[in-house]
């Protein structure tokens, strides 16, 4: 992913960023107790990290804030430097760079990165070993987005098409496969996470110019760099007359940032009895999801509905909390009791 660093530091986040990290987040209790550690993974200047995530944390320790580009850190360092956060270069899919912090992290938040993975399913992993058990992580990205189609429409373009010839990861994969908000679910769950938040939505975000628009897009798009330096600003333009054309603007006539988003929160267990070495698990939750009208889930019955799956030396072998007491121990221990947060995918 290309990222133009002096403009994309001086941009404000998209409101539903905001709100995602600043309501969301705070109804599903984070930084309501101390936090040791905290890790913001795709930083990129550390505006977000500041401005919004540390604030969300009142007491945590310290946040070590990651961004592959050095270009990012660098100016996250210069601009928007805390005691309380330490920024580190640092691709989250080689997990060479982040070892170090296996077992350690209480929270993870991360903004418009996990859709650019390459192996997302790696990705989910990586974050899995690093928490503690009882580490939960948020994650804010787009799966399709007027911008995306945009991108695509020029890629294939008379004009510049050439340009781009075996040019692949220039819009993330979600965009490409159409992927809603199950796919993620399922990734997660697979792993062993719980899944305590899930949901998509079309979301539309304003600007205050055309020239904010036209220099954020600019800034954030993949083909860029295959550009030739003497023709950017003439792409540059033909990138915005691709935006235009996909409407949605507001009584300005500026453009609207149009994405349907995923605010995902899934936790690691905080116990799990079964050895992880010669045993694949799958927790399978049947739950209803909870609204403010439906008052909080029953842990009881939650458990009740909750099986597992377990595969030893090839054998399957299907456990139901009515047939065997392991699953109603497996409840206590990864204290279903959660169940009063709210549970949707939707």
């Amino acid at each position: 992913m290309h990222l133009e660093a002096e403009f994309y530091s001086r941009s404000e986040p998209l409101q539903s960023v905001v709100h995602f990290i600043t309501v969301i987040l705070k109804e599903h209790g984070w930084g309501e107790e101390n936090e040791d550690l905290v890790m913001d993974v795709g930083c990129g200047p550390g505006k977000v990290t500041t401005k919004w995530v540390l604030p969300l944390f009142h007491d945590v320790k310290k946040i070590v804030a990651l961004d592959y580009l050095p270009s990012m850190i660098e100016k996250a360092t210069a601009w928007n430097a805390h005691p309380k956060v330490e920024y580190h270069v640092g691709n989250f899919e080689d997990r060479s760079t982040v070892e170090s912090w296996k077992g350690q992290i209480s929270k993870i938040v991360s903004i418009h990165c996990f859709n650019w993975f390459k192996n997302q399913k790696e990705g989910f992993q990586t974050a899995y070993d690093l928490l503690k058990p009882g580490g939960e992580a948020a994650l804010y990205f787009e799966l399709h987005s007027n911008f995306f189609t945009a991108v695509e429409e020029i890629t294939d373009s008379e004009k510049w098409k050439s340009f781009f010839k075996g040019i692949y990861n220039y819009v993330p994969e979600s965009n490409r496969n159409k992927y809603d908000s199950c796919h993620y679910r399922k990734i997660a769950e697979s792993i062993g996470f719980e899944v305590l938040f899930c949901r998509s939505e079309l979301k539309m975000n304003e600007f205050n110019s055309h020239e904010t628009v036209k220099g954020l897009y600019y800034s954030v798009c993949a083909l860029v760099p295959y550009v030739p330096e003497n023709r950017r600003e003439e792409f540059k333009d033909d990138l915005y007359e691709c935006v235009l054309k996909q409407g949605n603007r507001n009584i300005d006539s500026i453009p609207l940032h149009a994405a349907t988003t995923l605010e995902l929160v899934i936790s690691q267990f905080e116990d799990d009895p079964l050895p992880r070495g010669d045993l694949l698990y799958k927790q399978t939750c049947h739950r209803q999801s909870a609204s403010p009208a439906a008052g909080p889930e029953r842990p009881i019955q939650d458990a009740a509905y909750t099986s597992l799956v377990v595969i030893r030396t090839g054998i399957l072998h299907w456990l139901s909390s009515e047939m065997h007491s392991r699953t109603e121990k497996r409840a206590e221990g990864i204290k279903i009791a959660k169940s009063s947060r709210n549970v949707s995918c939707l």
